[in-house]
């Protein structure tokens, strides 16, 4: 009896299939990982698009207005750089602006930043601190390729890797391209016109021209090229100034000043000393005088051209004109950016220490930080502070004009910030992880053979 039964026992368990557990054990793993990847790719993924769609951005809040009482332009006291994901100038236009800057210390908010630390660019709202953020894709400098308009609406934007010149709109966000270049033509902008209804602008030919200049009829895109070379040594940021009145144009061609009429038709040439040169798109006084920068030393002295003896109606030279000078030691450059109350408002470029270009040279890799001064008869006035690596900078004329001065409150890294950032990481990651539970359970309940009776 109990012989029968236990042969009974072992050919029904002979009978029961034999459970795989290696293989089991093989898909179990491989299920796992597929569902690790599949929630780190979702996760990834997610990320990707709220970093990419401005969402951060869009739920960062700007300080409250604290410009000018009755809304007119000015300057921050000083600027700061804005936190990561900070919303553009294309997705959330900020209107009128007072400043526009760069520099390589902009946060690291995606994988490009890595690799290109120069093509970020920011404007400053011209009433309050509404900060912007313009992402350009190669390296250019604030003041110097890319100009904001007198008025602080638009920017003047360049050419350059298969992108073409345009213009702007800070109010819309919207860009106008300048149709009157060839596609093989790199255009870069060198000053606007007090207007703002006309862009001087050099041209770079593909082939092996010298550049030309060229002045562009906005907003229709009509260009005027000179027909003499613009000269084969250029120091953007100091190459080309309009008169106060917007009739002339004064521009920089190897070591001589060319003055224009707006038909282009040249007017005088005008010869500078070899560490003399135009002193920036501020060059021309308003009482007509055209000022150039000259270098002994560590001072650098702004002073005017005979352009009387060149043209007639402009001032005289003599021993009693303004002189302003500017004396500091390891100065990479000083560029006028304008006037207020007869008095010149100047960029000051601290040079990096490591640098052993002579100046002027506004390169990032040989500047520190930039300032903004009013020059006095008695010495300067520290208008605009900036950070280490803020390295470039343009004003608006209007904000100039105003002489006013606000007490600056830039956006921070701070509260809000973290939130913006966190908040849809830890949902994402939430998410993934509840998914992955829900997979294993599922799993395990389809990986249970049936009973048998």
């Amino acid at each position: 009896m109990i012989t029968e039964l236990r042969d009974a026992l072992r050919a029904e368990a002979g009978a029961v299939p034999a459970y795989a557990v290696y293989e089991r054990a093989v898909r179990t793993a491989r299920r796992r990982r597929r569902t690790r990847w599949g929630a780190c790719l979702a996760a990834a993924a997610v990320l990707a698009i709220l970093a990419t769609s401005g969402v951060p951005g869009a739920l960062l809040a700007d300080p409250p207005p604290i410009g000018s009482v009755d809304g007119r332009p000015s300057i921050p006291d000083r600027l700061a750089f804005p936190p990561a994901f900070w919303p553009s100038v294309t997705g959330s236009p900020p209107g009128p602006a007072s400043v526009l800057f760069g520099g390589t210390g902009f946060a690291v908010d995606r994988p490009l930043r890595l690799l290109d630390d120069e093509g970020d660019l920011a404007v400053v709202g011209a009433t309050s601190d509404v900060y912007r953020m313009m992402r350009v894709g190669f390296e250019v400098h604030a003041g110097e390729e890319v100009l904001l308009s007198p008025d602080g609406n638009s920017l003047a934007v360049p050419s350059g890797f298969g992108l073409r010149a345009g213009i702007l709109d800070l109010s819309t966000g919207e860009e106008t391209r300048l149709t009157g270049f060839s596609d093989t033509e790199y255009v870069t902008p060198l000053a606007w016109s007090p207007d703002g209804h006309t862009l001087a602008v050099k041209v770079v030919p593909g082939g092996a021209e010298y550049p030309q200049f060229g002045l562009v009829d906005l907003p229709g895109g009509a260009i005027r090229k000179s027909p003499s070379p613009f000269g084969s040594e250029s120091m953007p940021g100091f190459d080309a100034a309009f008169s106060p009145d917007g009739r002339l144009f004064a521009y920089a061609a190897d070591g001589e000043i060319v003055v224009v009429r707006s038909d282009l038709t040249e007017l005088a040439r005008i010869a500078t000393p070899g560490r003399a040169w135009l002193a920036g798109k501020g060059a021309w006084a308003p009482d007509g005088r055209l000022m150039t920068w000259e270098i002994t030393d560590d001072t650098w002295r702004l002073r005017g051209v005979d352009l009387a003896a060149k043209l007639s109606g402009y001032p005289l030279l003599t021993s009693a004109d303004p002189e302003w000078t500017v004396t500091a030691p390891d100065l990479a450059a000083v560029r006028l950016l304008g006037w207020t109350g007869g008095q010149p408002i100047v960029a000051v470029y601290q040079r990096e220490p490591s640098s052993t270009v002579g100046p002027p040279t506004t390169y990032y890799q040989d500047v520190h930080s930039v300032a903004v001064w009013r020059l006095t008869a008695t010495g300067h006035q520290v208008l605009l502070t900036a950070p280490h690596n803020l390295m470039s900078i343009d004003i608006a004329d209007a904000a100039l004009a105003t002489g006013e001065v606000r007490a600056a409150d830039p956006p921070r890294f701070g509260l809000v910030t973290v939130l913006a950032v966190v908040v849809p990481v830890t949902f994402v990651v939430t998410l993934g992880w509840a998914l992955v539970r829900r997979v294993r359970r599922t799993a395990r309940r389809r990986g249970i053979p049936p009973m048998s009776s």
